[in-house]
């Protein structure tokens, strides 16, 4: 876990750059480390999160320059093999791992390296820097802004806008993507002249000129076969504890996120399984005490603590902490605070916040590394509902009615023909009258519409599919590679902890992508693989819970208890330039006016959820349009 800030200039680096770099990692981390030469400079505040980095040098020396490195190398052993490095170098910092791979394979060491890492290495003979990331989810980023004659670069957007010269105009084509569900991808950002490393990308930037390109992709078409299901299953697990292992290599305590799903509970099983001597703190987040909660829709549950129990007690290593949320106060919902410290909007703010001391509580532990599971979705717990559209698009009309039976006796016996028609044939109809058949369904996202203007419909990745389940996925894969990256700089700037996620592993990843989705949607039962494969870790409870667990469910509880600051934002959105431009401000004052006053005037919680995420979108914007104020001061 670290900052990093760098700069390359064709001429010579401005004498301010040195204690101008360093004052901005200070402020925004702790006091750090320097390399420069005549073309170049490298900052960074480490912090170790491994325990062979404990004592490592950043940056790194190299025989003709110097690298930057944050994150964590995860095929350690291999690499050390395939660099035919003396036997101690089990032992060294990662970072070491990093400079001996560079200085063997120069731009080509990321195709080497297995895990979560953002790198920047300067060649100071050939004066050519090279920017590389990861391929994974929950992965590492840097940003970059490139000038007439030099670059600039770091691992933190907040730091990076604060360098003098970046300039800080909106992109508002990405705002409003953010806005309909989608991060920005294909290296842009939330600012126009503010590009992205994206996941398995490199830029090299050498006299001026920038070339970037993928050393990386996701093989799509690649499939898997195996002779019996159960082969599957062990193979899963097999990945599962790699993963798991790779991850759970921690500086201090080993703490994870324990929800009552699937996918945290696999990584608390795994971790707790893989190391009976160690303690695990598992951090389980609970309702307000006291809260009035809404009717639970079918299908969902509430009370996560039952279940995160469950999997806890079956552990003697694994100690559980349920932690409620707090009554929200003004200083969560502060845009300012928020803003400065990321530089990003966030989904929900009224979420965040109700995570928030689940948050300090890992850092009252004593962690610097927290275990998340987030990438299931992707992954593990597939659920293998869109089998039923490859179904229908092959032609297996008998198969797919045994299947969607199956499935509907499995949820209740409500009707084949209601799930078909909600489940397969979507994506059979003509674009022009998906709206209308959305509209019958009443599924239009007309709440999305309302408050902001000219939404455009989700982008979809379709050329890349071979099937259903990728028109799916494809797109949700990039959205998650892209928004987890970001999203964890909040965390690491706000709590002093990272994530890191195990459902996220690249060899796992690609596994479960290649998997058959008949293994995922099996005799009607959703996350089949799932749960074959955690079968030998989890309790029956948890393994076989078909409802999903809601977090945050008294939203609207903690919604009115912010209403009247809420009215207070608005009416200060009234003197911004931009928010009008994206967010509907007649719309938007016409939902929250009342509700700000009366609780009971909004009661459609998806309405209230779209409301508050335009009203963010907004404050967004009118906190660029102010020079985005509280970011860390230059002193040069």
């Amino acid at each position: 876990m670290t900052i990093l800030l760098g700069g390359v200039h064709r001429r010579q680096i401005p004498a301010d750059w040195k204690r101008g770099f360093a004052g901005l990692v200070a402020k925004a981390s702790g006091e750090p480390s320097s390399w420069f030469d005549r073309h170049a400079i490298l900052v960074q505040h480490a912090v170790p999160t491994t325990p062979e980095d404990v004592g490592g040098a950043l940056p790194l020396i190299l025989g003709r320059g110097a690298a930057a490195f944050d994150g964590r190398i995860d095929n350690r052993h291999p690499l050390i093999e395939a660099l035919a490095l003396p036997p101690g170098a089990g032992a060294a910092p990662d970072g070491d791992l990093l400079a001996a791979a560079w200085e063997r394979w120069g731009a080509e060491a990321p195709r080497h390296l297995l895990g979560d890492f953002a790198i920047a290495a300067w060649d100071g003979v050939d004066r050519r820097l090279t920017l590389a990331c990861d391929q994974t989810t929950g992965g590492r980023p840097i940003f970059w802004y490139a000038g007439a004659d030099h670059i600039l670069f770091a691992n933190d957007l907040a730091v990076l806008l604060a360098v003098p010269g970046v300039p800080r105009n909106p992109d508002m084509a990405a705002i409003e993507g953010f806005a309909g569900g989608n991060w920005p991808s294909d290296g842009r950002t939330f600012f126009q002249h503010i590009r992205q490393i994206p996941p398995g990308g490199r830029l090299s930037w050498c006299d001026g000129t920038a070339r970037a390109d993928r050393y990386w992709q996701l093989d799509w078409a690649k499939q898997l076969h195996l002779r019996r299901d159960g082969d599957y299953v062990e193979a899963g697990r097999e990945l599962l504890d790699r993963a798991v292992a790779a991850h759970a290599r921690v500086a201090r305590p080993l703490v994870c996120q324990l929800s009552g799903g699937l996918d945290s509970s696999a990584v608390v099983a795994t971790a707790a399984r893989l190391a009976p001597g160690t303690q695990l703190h598992a951090l389980t987040a609970v309702p307000e005490p006291g809260a009035p909660l809404p009717p639970m829709p079918r299908g969902i549950f509430f009370d996560e603590a039952t279940p995160a129990t469950a999997t806890a007690d079956h552990y003697p290593n694994v100690a559980p902490h349920h932690i409620p949320a707090e009554p929200i106060a003004r200083e969560d919902l502060d845009p300012t605070a928020i803003f400065a410290t990321t530089a990003l909007p966030q989904r929900s703010l009224l979420d965040l916040s109700w995570f928030a001391p689940l948050h300090r509580r890992g850092a009252e532990i004593g962690a610097r590394t927290v275990l998340v599971g987030h990438a299931g979705n992707l992954t593990l717990s597939h659920s293998g509902l869109h089998h039923l559209r490859d179904l229908l698009w092959a032609g297996r009309l008998r198969a797919l009615w045994q299947e969607a039976a199956a499935l509907d006796r499995s949820r209740g016996g409500s009707s084949v023909w209601r799930l078909l028609r909600q489940s397969a044939l979507p994506p059979l109809l003509p674009p022009w009258l998906r709206p209308a058949a959305n509209a019958i369904r009443g599924r239009q996202d007309a709440a999305l519409e309302e408050f902001f203007r000219d939404m455009p419909s989700p982008a979809k990745a379709r050329g890349e599919a071979r099937s259903a389940t990728l028109q799916h996925l494809v797109p949700l894969f990039r959205n998650t590679l892209e928004g987890r990256r970001i999203a964890n700089i909040g965390r690491r700037r706000r709590f002093g902890t990272e994530t890191r996620d195990p459902l996220g592993y690249l060899p796992l990843l690609e596994f479960c992508l290649a998997v058959p989705q008949e293994q995922y949607l099996r005799g009607g039962e959703l996350r089949s693989l799932a749960r074959r494969m955690l079968a030998d870790r989890l309790p029956p409870a948890v393994v076989n819970e078909q409802r999903k667990g809601r977090q945050c469910p008294e939203y609207r509880h903690r919604a009115a208890g912010a209403r009247l600051w809420i009215g207070e934002e608005l009416a200060l959105l009234g003197d911004s330039a931009l928010a009008p431009q994206l967010v509907n401000l007649p719309a938007l004052d016409a939902f929250v006016g009342p509700w700000s006053r009366d609780m009971d005037a909004a009661t459609d919680p998806v309405r209230l959820r779209k409301a508050l995420l335009a009203l963010h979108i907004g404050q967004y914007l009118r906190w660029i349009e102010r020079d985005c104020p509280g970011l860390p001061t230059w002193t040069g």
